[in-house]
């Protein structure tokens, strides 16, 4: 099972400035608790913008140009490459996709759930914002949804499914 985890506004920016253009800590402790203890596949500018693996998590980089496997940090060449290490050597784990944009957008098709804090903030814009499709959620089907303010800046942490979507809605067919 693949899931993705992201934060983004209205626009779906996710990023600015190699950082996330928000500080809301009932997000990263979601974050946190959400992904802790599984893994998480990440692009190269977001493991370089982290600065180092998440603790507690098994972290998988894609990239063509870093090497440097070490405990509980691996680099792949591709998401494919990462979704086929991650099931071979972590089949119990729940597998991530946690960014960049490349792989938010290449994983959100074939995501069989999201969790995306949607954050209710315009930044002044820059030539480094970077933007995500929100089109995935017309293709799944938003379960549950938590409302939060923080430092007076609205979000919703969504949780959204690709299979309750599918599946047909039974109907009561009442009794007679």
């Amino acid at each position: 099972m693949l899931e993705v985890i992201f934060a983004c506004n209205e626009d779906g920016l996710i990023g600015q400035n190699n950082s996330i253009p928000w500080k809301i800590s009932q997000d990263l402790k979601f974050f946190k608790l959400t992904t802790e203890n599984h893994v998480v596949i990440m692009g190269r500018k977001t493991f370089e913008s982290l600065g180092k693996p998440l603790k507690n998590r098994i972290n998988i980089v894609v990239s063509k140009t870093l090497r440097d496997d070490k405990k509980d940090l691996f680099f792949v060449n591709s998401l494919k490459e990462a979704l086929d290490f991650s099931k071979k050597f972590y089949p119990t784990k729940e597998i991530f996709v946690i960014g960049g944009k490349k792989l938010i957008e290449e994983a959100l098709p074939i995501a069989d759930e999201v969790y995306r804090t949607l954050v209710h903030f315009k930044p002044q814009k820059t030539d480094s914002d970077v933007y995500v499709s929100r089109e995935f959620e017309n293709q799944m089907h938003l379960a549950i949804q938590w409302p939060g303010v923080e430092n007076g800046i609205n979000f919703e942490i969504s949780y959204f499914d690709r299979h309750l979507h599918s599946q047909p809605q039974e109907q009561d067919s009442g009794s007679i």
